[in-house]
């Protein structure tokens, strides 16, 4: 496919850039293909190995950017929840960061990665990492630094997979479930990344497909300064908080300047939890708070810059001043 790389007015140089930053599809029906091989492999590996903890293969779960479609190219790591079978178990809540499994007597495969009949997540995660290294067409398995997953690398790609053990909770009271994944301290925790999935696209469909290249322009505008490193998450969440409140306006950059304001207001407070499990997800320290709000109002004064240009009918001052916010993935006036 040729890709443009011009444009004559605003919008469409919006709509060239998204075509720029997205994944193709060639590399994305590639990584479907290896991931779901992936899990037939895992699938395998209690047949294989007796001492395998037995799997729950209904609830495994394909979550994270990637099964979200807010992945921006080069693709670089696709997540992977695969569900383990309890087999009677019974979890305590310390906390939803804090959560003991309890194993019943006789579940030898589950035993042997406890301590005292409790559940420890450092023993699992061994445990599949000591599987997946002898797995073919794969370079190695290292877990992760948060010491919550098993980084897959492959022999033919870049990308890696960040593989999770988890358990599926009964339901509760209300009728909800949650994921039991590992805590980096050997227990476990709550999540439910199923109901991020549901939220960005019930959101981007009330938009008309718009919301999902907006997020993907700021997670492009994040790169290019080094914001949001480690919590893209975040940044996600602020975006779609933004477009519960206020639907798509019709025009990427009045929209991206809006959207710019809100995430650098919202940044310094509490963000709301989306999955209802927890009080506040920013984690942010203050200096990383600081860095993202003093580049995004360096940011948006350039863009003030280039909606001026553009409303004053100069198409190409004010695709150039795009550029420069955005860098060279955006196009040049033609």
């Amino acid at each position: 496919m040729v890709v443009l790389i011009v444009a004559y007015t605003v919008n469409p140089a919006f709509k060239q850039f998204h075509e720029n930053i997205k994944l193709n599809k060639s590399d994305s029906e590639i990584a479907r293909s290896s991931r779901d091989n992936l899990f037939r492999n895992i699938d395998n590996f209690p047949k294989e190995d007796d001492m395998f903890p037995l799997l729950y293969r209904e609830c495994h779960n394909k979550f994270g950017s990637f099964s979200r479609k807010t992945k921006i190219s080069p693709l670089d790591d696709i997540d992977l929840l695969v569900c383990l079978n309890a087999r009677g178990s019974k979890y305590s809540e310390h906390s939803v960061d804090n959560v003991d499994i309890t194993v019943p007597e006789g579940v030898d495969s589950l035993q042997e990665l406890s301590e005292g009949n409790i559940l420890n997540s450092r023993k699992v995660i061994e445990k599949f990492k000591h599987n997946l290294k002898d797995l073919a067409h794969y370079k190695n398995a290292e877990i992760n630094r948060r010491q919550e997953a098993i980084t897959l690398s492959l022999q033919s790609y870049d990308w890696t997979f960040d593989i999770v053990p988890c358990f599926i909770t009964a339901p509760t009271d209300n009728g909800r479930t949650y994921y039991l994944i590992p805590n980096r301290e050997g227990s476990w925790k709550f999540t439910d990344p199923r109901i991020d999935q549901k939220r960005v696209t019930r959101i981007n469909q009330e938009n008309e497909g718009n919301i999902l290249k907006i997020i993907r322009m700021f997670k492009h505008l994040a790169r290019e300064y080094g914001l949001f490193k480690d919590n893209s998450y975040l940044l996600e969440v602020l975006i779609l908080d933004y477009y519960e409140q206020y639907p798509f306006g019709g025009s990427f950059s009045a929209d991206i300047c809006k959207v710019l304001l809100h995430i650098k207001q919202s940044v310094q407070f509490s963000v709301k939890d989306p999955q209802d499990i927890r009080t506040n997800i920013n984690k942010l320290g203050a200096d990383e708070i600081e860095k993202i709000r003093s580049t995004l109002n360096d940011c948006f004064n350039l863009m003030l810059k280039a909606i001026e240009y553009e409303s004053n009918g100069d198409n190409e001052a004010a695709i150039n001043k795009w550029r420069e916010i955005f860098g060279s993935k955006f196009p040049k006036y033609g």
